[in-house]
């Protein structure tokens, strides 16, 4: 029988926080054993190179054995094309991961002190993937702060002050 293992996976931005409700959100306990990678920007590494670094990891993990059944993103407030380009890509790659198991929750996280155009920008990218990967049986999520998102369901808006 072939051993399978579960595991959290954390993308860190540069500029970003730890989420501080990550220890909330690991897998349940049960025969798969459960295992947190991070993976952080770079000083000076673009986006679009995050993007490519953690898209490699997720495959390597894949072929592993790996399930990633949670996933976050810890975002900057940086809100431009390439950030958000880069942000959409990891998270599309993570979603395609768990939509294989039927079951995942994919969480964007940012400071609670980000700006409403962060806030704006995160909630958006979460709203349009909750709608696309809708019929797959993963979420997304967003967080500004320290409690534990409700995932996001599809057909709704969020509105962030």
């Amino acid at each position: 029988m072939e051993q399978t293992s579960t595991a959290v996976m954390v993308v860190m931005e540069s500029g970003s926080e730890w989420p501080a409700w990550i220890d909330q959100c690991r897998p349940s306990s049960g025969p798969c054993s459960a295992s947190t990678r991070v993976i952080a920007q770079d000083d000076g590494e673009a986006p679009a190179q995050l993007a490519d670094r953690v898209i490699d990891r997720i495959e390597a993990s894949l072929s592993e054995g790996t399930n990633i059944e949670y996933a976050v993103i810890a975002c900057s407030e940086r809100v431009d094309d390439g950030a958000v380009a880069a942000r959409r890509a990891i998270a599309s790659a993570l979603l395609s991961a768990m939509a294989r198991r039927r079951r995942g929750r994919l969480l964007f996280s940012a400071n609670r002190r980000s700006s409403g155009r962060a806030r704006h920008a995160l909630s958006a990218i979460a709203t349009d993937l909750a709608q696309a990967w809708e019929d797959t049986g993963v979420t997304t999520s967003v967080s500004f702060g320290v409690d534990v998102p409700e995932p996001v369901e599809a057909g709704t808006e969020r509105h962030v002050a």
